[in-house]
């Protein structure tokens, strides 16, 4: 399938799109909750939807039987869990499906921290198997060659 690319700019607003697109691949292409990984290039990012989306939030998208959405351990791979982590932490795995969140402009680093960066995002491009979604800056979207969906 395509790569979905929805643009955000900052946290304000990041947890509400994550959640869109759980919804998306849960009810629209009908993913397996534990088959999904929500991979951030920053744990403030991570922290931030952790934080926001909780829980139970999308428990209904697992018929009421999900023990738990997100998390931060790599190795919690069952059927109610979404394990939502750094991509340091997530190296050497793979997901059916990521979202893949990214809110740091490259422009904005040193070279060193640039290379860095490209390499955790290279990272996290790299553990999808059949679907990947990018929640970041528009700059991410221009740099990895993605054009916005429509996140609605």
């Amino acid at each position: 399938p395509p790569i979905r690319f929805v643009p955000v700019n900052e946290l304000d607003g990041l947890a509400e799109r994550v959640g869109a697109e759980i919804e998306y691949l849960v009810r629209e292409q009908s993913v397996g909750v534990g088959d999904i990984a929500v991979i951030c290039t920053r744990n403030n990012a991570r922290d931030t939807i952790r934080e926001k989306l909780g829980a139970d939030v999308f428990e209904h998208l697992a018929s009421g039987g999900a023990d738990q959405i997100l998390s931060g351990e790599r190795g919690d791979r069952d059927e109610g869990v979404i394990v939502c982590e750094n991509a340091h932490r997530l190296k050497g795995t793979e997901w059916h499906a990521v979202i893949l969140v990214n809110l740091v402009d490259l422009a904005d680093l040193a070279p060193e921290e640039r290379a860095e960066l490209e390499k955790v995002l290279y990272v996290g491009v790299t553990r999808a198997t059949t679907w990947l979604s990018v929640i970041g800056t528009a700059e991410t979207g221009d740099y990895l060659g993605l054009r916005p969906v429509d996140p609605d």
